[in-house]
């Protein structure tokens, strides 16, 4: 063989080894920007509170005010019987009494007041020379005791008070058993009342 022969050969074996090697390796296309080809990132996904072992503290909500006791109302308070009762004839009737200012604190507590003690259960007192009623209320009997009770008008007294009554002739006394107001004991109990048979026009002239 000569020597052009084999050079052609071993050119044309060099040549199907190249286009082998060629058709082997994918063509890698550039972008069309002229950049290198850029990596995919890759996501990882995160790691739930189970995975990890951590699981955050979740604050309960304060209670509502809604929620909270309340206090029950306090039940009122006993008061006495306020129910008129029918006067004996005796205690019925207008009576008047001259206070005297040395046994009350106020001056104007002093002076003729008359106290009319109605039949029905009622009862008014006032000053003699205005001849009309100051304070009105209702009276409570139950044997010797009388409590004057939801008094009414000028100064009234709050509380109901309870006294023991006793007639002698025309006079009238009253005796303290329960009474908080200070002014009308002092009105009732340190001098008698005197009966005027004509009411309380006719006070003035029966007492001395």
């Amino acid at each position: 063989m000569s020597r052009h022969r084999s050079a052609a050969i071993l050119a044309a074996l060099a040549a199907a080894a190249l286009a082998a090697c060629t058709a082997a390796a994918p063509a890698v296309t550039p972008p069309a920007t002229g950049e290198p080809p850029r990596a995919t990132p890759v996501v990882v996904p995160a790691a739930s509170p189970a995975a990890t072992g951590a699981t955050a503290a979740t604050a309960s909500p304060p209670p509502s005010a809604a929620s909270a006791p309340t206090a029950s109302p306090a039940a009122p308070a006993a008061s006495l019987p306020t129910t008129r009762g029918t006067l004996p004839a005796a205690l019925a009737g207008t009576f008047a009494a001259r206070i005297d200012p040395a046994v009350v604190s106020g001056a104007d507590e002093a002076g003729d007041w008359f106290l009319v003690l109605t039949p029905a259960g009622g009862y008014q007192f006032g000053r003699v020379a205005r001849g009309i009623p100051e304070n009105t209320g209702d009276l409570v009997i139950a044997g010797d005791r009388v409590t004057f009770a939801n008094e009414q008008g000028l100064g009234a007294c709050t509380p109901d008070g309870t006294y023991v009554w006793a007639i002698d002739g025309s006079r009238l006394t009253l005796r303290r058993l329960t009474d908080d107001c200070a002014v009308r004991v002092d009105q009732y109990v340190h001098q008698a009342y005197v009966r005027c048979p004509g009411g309380p026009a006719t006070c003035a002239a029966v007492l001395p």
